[in-house]
């Protein structure tokens, strides 16, 4: 989890925002602006670093990153890894990636790392398969016993988590000190043009 909090009194925020002192409510609006296009930016860079290693889409990345916005009245925002569990396996180049009448004699079959093996994941020895659950969400499951309630869905790794807890959490938390005051002169700067002061 990433969190920014914007400090307006810190030196060079203070000499950023000195320029738009005599701007009412302008202030803490251009911090905000400033906090939540670091976030989108920050966020984008994660999946873009993920994406190096696994074979996940850019949009099933995303959805794990949820970001909680700053307003005029909170400083803070936050890019949260949500879910304790991982992608479904149906998102490292799942095939089949469908339900189907026809299933492979092998079972289904996943590439994890963009680098790794193709594998046919199983569990007590069960083949894995296409399925839509209870839920409408289709995923790979695995048949361990009669009835819905049989179905064991399978996971994999939560990309942008795994590469957080690296190195990788410290260089993206480097990319937003760096982006901050870069996005909030932007944010002053398009409030002075408003104001046509």
């Amino acid at each position: 989890m990433l969190s920014i909090h914007l400090d307006p009194d810190e030196k060079t925020m203070k000499n950023i925002m000195s320029r738009i002192a005599h701007l009412e409510k302008a202030g803490a609006k251009a911090c905000a602006q400033a906090i939540n296009k670091t976030l989108i930016e920050v966020r984008r860079e994660a999946v873009k670093l993920a994406q190096e290693r696994y074979t996940a889409k850019a949009g099933d990345l995303s959805r794990k990153a949820k970001l909680e916005r700053a307003k005029a009245g909170s400083l803070f925002g936050q890019l949260k890894v949500t879910g304790k569990r991982g992608l479904s396996l149906r998102n490292f180049k799942a095939q089949p990636n469908q339900p189907g009448p026809k299933r492979p004699p092998e079972g289904a079959s996943v590439q994890v790392l963009k680098q790794g093996a193709r594998k046919h994941p199983r569990v007590d020895g069960k083949k894995a398969f296409i399925a839509t659950g209870k839920n409408g969400n289709t995923l790979m499951f695995v048949r361990l016993r009669k009835g819905s309630s049989g179905l064991k869905p399978l996971y994999g790794p939560h990309p942008i988590l795994a590469l957080y807890q690296e190195e990788t959490g410290r260089e993206l938390e480097r990319l937003a000190e760096r982006l901050v005051p870069i996005n909030l002169a932007e944010a002053v700067d398009n409030a002075l043009a408003a104001s046509g002061k």
